[in-house]
């Protein structure tokens, strides 16, 4: 995971591709940290030049857009948890010790679902056809990798239901993280007025429910079966 400490702006010329690398950690981290303490929509291209005390041209050499940024660490974080996800897996002795360890871990990582939350409807309309096949393939391949642990921690009988439970996981991170983590101004509303108080979503508590729903849909019969 990228550093959150705040970044030492890197001034002198990259010219090896290890001093690249360097000045792209130091880009990567200036934009974690501006996204842990703002809306991204606030964060320009500009923002991050100045934050690590580069010319916003000088940026455009190792990010083209603001996007390809994000999709980037969005990257990291989603490798991050897919390792963890993996380890974890192996030490559980039921479906349900897993069940709870993803929604607890998730619930903990409020960039990765900010970040998640941003995907297709933002980060990747903006960004090279390049830059989106390097994420899905990267996306992929931890997917098989992941799904080769899920399947004896949750009892399935093959890689491809595990693959299919990974999927269907994004779509109740996506939906969820909508509704729970609502703009200020929803937020403020919703508190304000008792009547919507059922519709204050906990994250970790829905996901642990729709996580355990699924898993019992998948073990059915007629899903077996193909019905």
């Amino acid at each position: 995971m990228v550093s959150k400490s705040t970044p030492t702006p890197v001034r002198r010329r990259a010219v090896t591709d290890s001093l690249k690398d360097a000045r792209r950690d130091v880009i990567l981290a200036a934009a974690q940290e501006l996204f842990c303490k703002q809306a991204f929509e606030t964060i320009s291209m500009s923002t991050i030049a100045a934050s690590v005390g580069l010319a916003k041209g000088t940026l455009y050499l190792y990010f083209r857009t603001r996007e390809e940024i994000f999709l980037t660490l969005l990257t990291r974080e989603l490798r991050a948890w897919l390792l963890s996800l993996c380890t974890s897996a192996r030490e559980f002795p039921a479906p349900e010790d897993v069940l709870d360890w993803i929604a607890d871990s998730l619930a903990s990582r409020s960039e990765l679902l900010r970040l998640a939350a941003l995907l297709h409807s933002v980060l990747e309309r903006n960004v090279s056809v390049e830059t989106a096949r390097e994420f899905k393939l990267s996306f992929d391949a931890g997917l098989s990798a992941t799904s080769k642990h899920l399947t004896p921690a949750l009892h399935l009988e093959n890689d491809e239901e595990a693959r299919r439970f990974l999927r269907w996981l994004q779509v109740c991170i996506l939906g969820l993280c909508q509704m729970a983590y609502p703009s200020p101004t929803v937020e403020a509303a919703m508190a304000q007025e008792p009547r919507l108080a059922h519709m204050v979503i906990d994250f970790r508590k829905e996901l642990r429910s729709m996580l355990g729903a699924m898993l019992a849909g998948m073990r059915r019969k007629e899903y077996r079966n193909g019905e």
